[in-house]
């Protein structure tokens, strides 16, 4: 068997499961059966791994880590304004998703329930935070520091349930190479970062018109928000806004 030639670590294990996952349309059903079908003990998994789980969110945090590596290798990378930073590591991470497009359809779109399924996602969380505070984004001056602390960590947490926004477009996005992902992610972050100092109606408007027109019917895999809802409420509220005079 192949997998006998090769030196047993994190890396090897990985790329078995892939594959099984792959041929077999979901998980190995064990630990033991998985460790015996590639001839390793089952303790041998857990010297790298604690659980398939475990296993399913290191990939997608390898997935995370060797975009920023990819970003980072541009001689040009440190003098990107923050929303060019942003919109390469959409365009890259999503390159790196559309590569491994079959194991993470079957990964986000299995479980007992939405949440269950998008937790090898949700546990990048923290990394992609991190990522978002080094852009140092520019937002309307506050005078009180506390305020500006509470500013940062709400434009981090926009930006997150942002991110799972766009996953779920991606995964539900049958257009050729996924161009109207792309779409949406230059639309939206264009958007949102004129929002951060003013409130271009025109350009909310146009990001809203998009996402109702090609948000996907189909949007039981989001376990945090969905590209439909999203824009609904988004359009809403700002036509309530507007008819009240807050504009």
């Amino acid at each position: 068997m192949s997998s006998q030639k090769q030196v047993l670590n994190a890396d090897s294990i990985t790329e078995w499961y892939m594959q099984d996952y792959l041929g077999e349309g979901g998980r190995p059903k064990n630990v033991f059966l998985f460790a015996k079908h590639h001839d390793f003990k089952e303790s041998e998994f857990y010297q790298f791994f604690g659980s398939f789980d475990g296993l399913e969110s290191k990939i997608f945090q390898t997935f995370f880590k060797k975009t920023v590596l990819l970003l980072q290798e541009d001689e040009n990378w440190s003098s990107y304004d923050s929303q060019a930073k942003l919109l390469g590591f959409y365009f890259t991470f999503f390159e790196m998703m559309t590569a491994n497009r079959s194991f993470v359809t079957l990964v986000l779109g299995q479980g007992v329930s939405d949440a269950f399924a998008w937790r090898p996602m949700l546990n990048i969380k923290e990394d992609f935070t991190s990522f978002i505070t080094e852009l140092e984004l520019k937002q309307v001056d506050l005078p009180i520091e506390s305020l500006k602390n509470l500013q940062d960590k709400a434009a981090a947490e926009l930006l997150w349930h942002h991110f799972l926004c766009i996953v779920n477009f991606w995964l539900n996005d049958e257009s050729p190479q996924f161009e109207k992902t792309d779409t949406f992610i230059e639309k939206s972050v264009i958007t949102g970062f004129e929002l951060m100092n003013t409130t271009p109606l025109e350009k909310l408007f146009d990001l809203g018109k998009f996402m109702m027109r090609e948000a996907p019917k189909n949007t039981k895999m989001n376990p945090m928000s969905n590209a439909s809802s999203w824009a609904s409420n988004f359009m809403t509220n700002w036509k309530s806004g507007k008819s009240n005079g807050n504009h």
